[in-house]
């Protein structure tokens, strides 16, 4: 998971041509998100994070809570769904629905703490990401 800048590095250094972080901006001021999606992350570790395609038929992560919240048990995790992303989901209540009331996240939860300004967010980034640089590149003179 790539959730600050020290991620973005060592990803680059492992040789990764780019990286991207979606989970993290999600509690930023700018994000439509809801508050409680956001206080849900904040809320979130690992543990929180299911990967089904028992929502929409596409796997993808999600946040336990929210699942939990409209009626997909841990028993139907392993089901998958038919795709049909606009229609009302079998397997909860009809206002369930993938991305809208069962809210995804990454396994980047676990490091995201508070709900910033995207320039903020971006700047500090930026930063963890020069510091974290800086701090391998003085790797080379030890070894």
């Amino acid at each position: 998971c790539i959730s600050n800048g020290r991620d973005v590095a060592s990803a680059l250094q492992m040789g990764a041509d780019i990286a991207y972080m979606g989970t993290r901006f999600i509690n930023t001021k700018e994000s439509r998100a809801p508050e409680d999606y956001k206080q849900m992350i904040i809320d979130s570790g690992a543990t929180d994070i299911v990967y089904t395609a028992a929502v929409s038929g596409v796997p993808a992560s999600f946040l336990r809570p929210s699942l939990e919240s409209m009626g997909i048990t841990e028993e139907m995790w392993g089901r998958k769904a038919k795709m049909d992303f606009g229609k009302e989901l079998d397997a909860a209540k009809s206002e369930a629905k993938a991305w809208s009331t069962i809210w995804s996240a990454g396994q980047g939860v676990t490091n995201i703490s508070d709900d910033l300004p995207v320039q903020e967010l971006v700047d500090r980034i930026t930063n963890e990401f020069k510091e974290s640089i800086k701090e391998q590149s003085k790797l080379l003179d030890k070894y």
